[in-house]
Order: C-alpha cells, then structure tokens, then sequence
C-alpha cells in the first residue's frame, strides 16, 4: 500500500488516469502533485491555483490533466513537463467538477449552482451551455459518444446531455439530495451516495433525431 500526501492537512481532490499509471492529488491551499503508480514516485508539483482544487481528471492518454479551482478558474497541464498549456475562467463562480473527453479535444466544466459549459481546448471556443441542475454538479464525464454528456448534481438528479442540441436527454431523479458520485461514462453508470444510501444508476444516453 502506498501513502501520499501525508504531509498535507487535507487532500481535496484526486485523479487517476486511464490506465492507472497516474495518480493526481491536490490539497485545500490548490498545491497539486502527480506520482506515477505503482512505484510511487512523485512526477510533478505545482501551485495550481490559488485556493481549493475542486476537481481534476486526466484525457484518455493520461498527457493532459485538467484542474478546476475555487478561484473560478480550469487550467490545463501537459506531461511529461508540467507546463500550463490552457486556462479558462469563470470569475462569477466556482469551478466545482471537470472533465476532459479521452480524446484531449474538448473540457467540460460544471460552475456556481449547478451550469455546464463545454469548450474546445483549441482556442477555448464554446461548444455548449447546459442549464437544468439546481445544485452543484458533482460528477460530469464525456461518454463513448463525443456529443453526449452525464452529469451528476446535489440536487439528487442525474442527466444525460447533447451537445449538439444543448438539450438533456435523460433525468433520474434520487429519492435524497446527493452527496457524492462517481461515474463510468463510457458505460452510462453513475455510482451514487445520498441520504437513502449508495446505488449504481444506469443513465440513458441514446440520442432522437435532432
């Protein structure tokens, strides 16, 4: 068993990347570390932002790690060196869950009470605004499908999106307000916890004719 971190106070918040040879963590003051797993040895170290790391994720190639602050904004990391390769901001909110699609093309950013917006990494240009959740988004992951989009929120509802139409697809509605969620997009499975206990939840993600 490996420990890491232990020096700091809290951990906020921790990423593994796909193949499990990455493991990001970050810690309430936004210092954020990457080891390389198994053999525990830290890669990287930087300031990421200034304030709470709410949220990380890695792409499908574990080279990009995007990070999401209190500070309103997401920046985003390229490995092997560590450089700041992109940064977003939403100054009228918090940043409180990302995600990158595996491909490393696009970032997802769920803010404030509970909006998504969507952006191409090239150029930041917005692909979608997403309005429904009356809460903080606390999981958001891009699915096989590079137009479809999961969320789940602290408003006990989980939702499945287009991007194209900017319009949600699917709800499912939890009997409590969620706590904490963690989702496999690529099978449409949100695995979430809340005041009625933990359950896996399978989103429907098929789009209609737009």
């Amino acid at each position: 068993m490996l420990r890491l971190n232990e020096e700091q106070r809290r951990t906020w918040s921790v990423a593994l990347n796909g193949s499990g040879t990455r493991l990001a963590a970050s810690s309430m003051g936004g210092l954020t570390r990457v080891w390389d797993l198994p053999s525990g040895q830290k890669l990287w170290e930087r300031q990421a932002h200034e304030g709470r790391v709410r949220s990380m994720a890695f792409d499908g190639s574990g080279s990009l790690l995007l990070t999401g602050g209190g500070d309103g904004t997401a920046r985003l990391w390229r490995f092997p060196d560590g450089e700041k390769v992109g940064e977003l901001s939403h100054e009228t909110s918090w940043v409180r869950a990302v995600a990158l699609d595996a491909s490393g093309t696009r970032i997802a950013l769920g803010c404030g009470p509970g909006v998504i917006y969507v952006h191409d990494i090239a150029g930041g240009k917005g692909v979608a605004e997403l309005h429904g959740h009356g809460g903080r988004v606390l999981v958001i992951g891009f699915t096989a499908d590079p137009d479809v989009l999961i969320s789940a929120a602290a408003d006990g509802t989980i939702r499945s999106w287009s991007l194209t139409g900017q319009k949600q697809l699917a709800e499912v509605r939890v009997d409590a307000s969620l706590q904490a969620a963690a989702l496999d997009a690529s099978n449409g499975i949100v695995l979430a916890a809340s005041a009625a206990g933990t359950m896996a939840i399978r989103i429907p993600t098929a789009r209609t004719t737009e």
